[in-house]
């Protein structure tokens, strides 16, 4: 059977070429076999022939100088989207997933044989930006090495231009609905490839809907711009930014275990740590604590000198007591006590 295949493929590739156009980049259009030397996935130069690539399938010629011409699929698969290795159905499939698609199949040289692109180790992949990495076997030739090799991309957004077919809906990485003549289809200073890459949407200038646009917060204020509260303390990036002058991208700067939100409703300073003692009433008795935050407490606690407070926490009893080790504020919250400087 298999010596019907290599019968049926060569009698396909012993003509010239006719498959015209490639999607590979005109200067990084190669790979490299240590044994066959480069191959251009460019073709004979663009002329004729090249690979071409889409969210499915590779189809077309590469030229190598030493091996001559490899084939890399017809471009219309028999009965489905993708090449199913029969006798008259061969190729290279592209297998998207997330921002990369692993590439599986079998190329086809005549003078070379059979190339697979299967592999346990060493999986060819292709990311969206049109970047290679990876090796596909050949039994004749051994490892080809495609990580020299990219896709083209004209306008210079970190995505391929074999992927951006100007839908205007971005669908996924590799359907990302982008014009391939527009480097920030949505103008929000963020290239259309930066967009993917940063999990934003390059239709949207402002993805996570927080007031500020993508190129905002990647470039100035080193936010998620898919995620309207990048350091998820309850306050959004936008009223971190404009309202409270407080960083989003640290939850609690001042390192007291209190969220920078928690703070701004109790009207406290984000910037000013303080300690948070919580009584706890059913228990009684002098200095008893109930206390989420105990490395601070047991810092305030272990001082033997100082200032003693009798806190009333239950309605009348002040037995409970804090004695403290420097000058501080003592502030009612929510049945609460807060240590500190306000």
């Amino acid at each position: 059977m298999k010596q019907i295949i290599y019968i049926l493929v060569s009698a396909l590739i012993t003509a010239f070429p006719a498959h015209a156009g490639t999607d590979a980049d005109s200067t990084a259009s190669y790979a490299w076999g240590e044994n066959v030397g480069w191959i251009n996935f460019y073709g004979d130069g663009g002329t004729n022939s090249g690979v071409e690539i889409n969210t499915s399938v590779m189809s077309g010629y590469a030229w190598g100088e030493n091996i001559g011409w490899v084939f890399f699929g017809d471009g219309s698969p028999d009965t489905t989207s993708q090449y199913q290795h029969t006798s008259n159905d061969h190729g290279v499939n592209v297998n998207p997933g997330g921002t990369t698609a692993t590439l599986t199949g079998y190329a086809w040289g005549e003078n070379i044989g059979w190339i697979n692109f299967d592999q346990s180790v060493g999986q060819p992949i292709l990311w969206f930006n049109g970047t290679f990495i990876g090796y596909a076997w050949g039994e004749n030739v051994g490892w080809i090495n495609l990580s020299p090799l990219m896709l083209a991309d004209g306008d210079q957004d970190a995505l391929a231009d074999a992927f951006e077919n100007n839908s205007g809906t971005y669908v996924s990485p590799f359907n990302p609905g982008t014009d391939p003549n527009d480097e920030d289809s949505d103008n929000d200073g963020l290239l259309d490839g930066e967009e993917i890459a940063y999990n934003a949407n390059p239709h949207l200038t402002d993805t996570d809907s927080d007031n500020i646009n993508d190129g905002d917060e990647v470039n100035t204020y080193n936010t998620d711009p898919n995620d309207s509260d990048s350091d998820d303390d309850t306050l959004s990036d936008y009223a971190e930014i404009f309202t409270y002058n407080t960083n989003p991208n640290n939850a609690d700067p001042d390192g007291d275990n209190m969220d920078d939100s928690d703070e701004v409703n109790y009207g406290l300073n984000p910037f000013k740590a303080e300690i948070f003692v919580q009584f706890d009433a059913a228990s009684g008795g002098t200095g008893h604590f109930d206390n989420p935050y105990n490395a601070l407490v047991t810092a305030v606690w272990a001082a033997t000198s100082g200032q003693t407070i009798a806190l009333d926490s239950n309605g009348g009893d002040t037995s409970e007591v804090l004695t403290i080790n420097k000058e501080v504020t003592i502030k009612a919250i929510d049945g609460a006590v807060r240590v500190g400087s306000f």
